[in-house]
């Protein structure tokens, strides 16, 4: 099944916005120290570089018991997502590089960058409280339940991105299953207006159907005569 993106306005409490600011805070530190360690290994040709399931494990894991254990105020997913983004990014720049490019080492995340994924759909809850207005809750780890109105069955998300624009609202862009789409009928008709006929229906099959014209006022002729003016 085909999948699609989906965007929506999501609305936390003051309380939440201070949990997201450092969710968003501890996903960017994640990312920089990533291209960080890549590029000391890439500069200095270090000959048996980590694994990045070894570099991910230190950043991650490590470092959330030892030298930054404010890391544990972001979901562990968050975190692991974040050194996947920055692996896929360093390893574009590789690539271009032994092609013969130009390529610049990835761009460290400032403090504008405001946003986290949260990958599979064990990663979040949702919950639709009210189906006809849209309204939904969003269950993000670390946050607790926010808010959320939508246009779209969110229910069939299998990921989940939160982000905060320059203006100050939140966002949650969903990738939902997208819906099959109906059977194509066995047949078809089309329908041709006439002057002799009200219209003619052709199918695909070959058969032909003449609708006659109802003709309603000559019918109805006699009926509309008014009796005040019958001796005019």
């Amino acid at each position: 099944m085909s999948k699609q993106g989906y965007k929506t306005r999501i609305y936390p409490t003051s309380g939440q916005e201070q949990d997201l600011a450092r969710i968003f805070g501890c996903v960017r530190f994640i990312f920089n120290q990533y291209t960080t360690y890549r590029d000391y290994e890439y500069e200095n040709q270090v000959q048996q570089r980590k694994t990045h399931s070894q570099l991910r494990s230190i950043l991650t894991v490590s470092n959330k018991k030892t030298a930054f254990p404010w890391l544990t105020q972001a979901p562990a997913g968050a975190l692991q997502e974040s050194c996947a983004q920055a692996k896929d990014a360093y390893a574009a720049m590789v690539k271009k590089r032994a092609a013969g490019k130009k390529a610049k080492t990835p761009r460290r995340k400032r403090k504008g960058a405001q946003s986290f994924r949260l990958p599979g759909a064990n990663s979040f809850k949702i919950k639709v409280y009210d189906a006809k207005r849209g309204k939904f809750k969003l269950y993000i780890p670390k946050v607790g339940w926010v808010k959320g109105k939508a246009g779209r069955n969110v229910e069939t998300a299998t990921s989940l991105t939160i982000s905060k624009d320059s203006t100050g609202k939140y966002w949650a862009s969903f990738i939902l299953e997208a819906q099959p789409h109906p059977a194509a009928p066995a047949q078809a008709a089309g329908i041709d207006l006439g002057l002799t006929h009200l219209a003619a229906i052709t199918t695909t099959s070959g058969r032909r159907h003449k609708i006659d014209t109802p003709q309603f006022y000559r019918k109805n002729q006699r009926k509309l005569k008014c009796p005040r003016f019958c001796s005019v």
